[in-house]
């Protein structure tokens, strides 16, 4: 079974300065906050699911809906598809 790397701090600021520097204009803040927010949840929803060993059903489905709904950002996507296998 496939494991995601671990992520330390140091990632996550570098992914989050770099976001910081692609968003312009007056809605900087709160669109990294959002953004920030969002990897929280996804980091969280993998994690807990990595713990009852259905990381890939999770991040497979999350795929998959977001492939049908196009406009499904990944933290909703993966909240639903954790939602519905984790029942």
């Amino acid at each position: 079974m496939k494991t995601f790397p671990q992520r330390n701090s140091q990632d996550d600021a570098k992914l989050f300065t770099k976001f910081k520097r692609m968003v312009r204009g007056k809605k900087k803040k709160r669109a990294a906050e959002e953004f920030s927010r969002s990897l929280d949840v996804v980091d969280w929803v993998l994690q807990e699911a990595m713990d009852l060993k259905v990381e890939v059903e999770v991040v497979t489905f999350a795929l998959k809906m977001m492939k049908e709904d196009p406009t499904l950002n990944i933290s909703d996507a993966i909240m639903f598809a954790y939602e519905d296998w984790v029942k």
